[in-house]
């Protein structure tokens, strides 16, 4: 829970920076950035957890997945109006609708209960 609320948490940041900097990312870059700095937090979750360490690390890295659209869409926005607040909810807003298909997609995994 708390990698997620970190995760979360590095979007605005990178927004911020996207806003103030002269040279800005392409969104599919910068999506791919944010991605890539969650990976030692899905990795320190994984370890922490009394679980196969490899089923949950593989668990979050395949669910992360499902929030890039809406990264896609904040960093596309941002770029395009350059504001931080608005492509933030427009992430938010994704965001619901990812955790809802992440966690149907994921429910009935048999990595999801550790048995693999």
């Amino acid at each position: 829970m708390v990698r997620i609320l970190l995760h979360l948490l590095i979007l605005p940041a990178m927004l911020w920076v996207e806003h103030r900097s002269v040279t800005r990312l392409a969104p599919h870059r910068a999506m791919m950035l944010w991605y890539l700095l969650g990976v030692p937090l899905m990795l320190l979750e994984a370890l922490d957890s009394d679980l196969s360490w490899k089923w949950l690390f593989l668990q979050s890295l395949v669910s992360a997945f499902f929030f890039l659209p809406g990264v896609y869409a904040a960093f596309r926005l941002a770029k395009a109006r350059g504001g931080i607040w608005l492509p933030l909810l427009v992430y938010l807003a994704f965001s619901v609708g990812a955790s809802l298909l992440a966690g149907l997609a994921l429910a009935h995994t048999p990595f999801a209960f550790g048995k693999l």
